[in-house]
Order: C-alpha cells, then sequence, then structure tokens
C-alpha cells in the first residue's frame, strides 16, 4: 500500500493511493468495498467519466464535508493494484471534471508500466 498527498494554492489538495493485491482475482474481489467505503463521505455526486481506463473504474464528484467544499474521487484496477485519485477544493475553486480524468489517466498508465516492468513514460498532459 502506498499514498501521496500534494497541497497547492487555494487548499486545493490531490491524492493518490494504491493498494496491491496477491492476484487479480483479489483485487477485483476487493473493488466494489473499497469503493464504497471511499464514496461514503459524499453528497450530492455526479459521474466523472474515465472512459476505457483500467479493467474496472468508477469516478464521482460533489460535495464534501460540513463547509460544502468540493471532492472528486476516481477509482481504477489495473491488473493486480487497486488505484485511487483524489482532488479537494474549496466551494469557490470548484473542480474540473478533465483534470479528474487526467489524474486517474496518468497514475493509472504508471501503474501499468510497472506491472509491464517499463520504464515510466506517463505524465500528465501527454
Amino acid at each position: 500500500m502506498g499514498t501521496a498527498r500534494f497541497k497547492g494554492a487555494e487548499r486545493m489538495q490531490v491524492g493518490f493511493w494504491a493498494i496491491a493485491y496477491q492476484d487479480e482475482k483479489s483485487a477485483e474481489s476487493a473493488y466494489d468495498l473499497h469503493w464504497d467505503w471511499y464514496r461514503k463521505g459524499l453528497a450530492e455526486t455526479e459521474t466523472v467519466d474515465l472512459g476505457s481506463l483500467g479493467e474496472q473504474r468508477d469516478a464521482e464528484q460533489g460535495i464534501s464535508g460540513y463547509q460544502g467544499d468540493k471532492r472528486a474521487i476516481a477509482q481504477v484496477r489495473v491488473g493486480t493494484v487497486v488505484l485511487w485519485a483524489s482532488l479537494d477544493a474549496s466551494r469557490e475553486t470548484g473542480i474540473d471534471a478533465g483534470l479528474v480524468k487526467d489524474l486517474a489517466s496518468v497514475f493509472t498508465v504508471r501503474a501499468r508500466e510497472a506491472q509491464d516492468g517499463q520504464t515510466p513514460a506517463a505524465e500528465l498532459g501527454a
């Protein structure tokens, strides 16, 4: 398991989490359990389209917390790994669904490269 969190201007935060399983069947079995837990804190949600990332994928954006802050979350399974990317912003700033997809995409591509033993080439905006 690994996590990374980055904080930017205007209270914007980006987070990445990954859990690797012994085999694809275990990762696939855990997928729905993780998604149900991960999205439970969101209200007034709307789906974010992630295209065809990974073998399984879900993403939503909505309201998080009592102050009406915005949050978007994406979960993707890539082989034996379940990945999450999150984007948090103040209620004034809002969230761009395209950025959520971009963050999930670069993380997913990098996970696939790592599983295939490739040199990292994934980059945001590529």
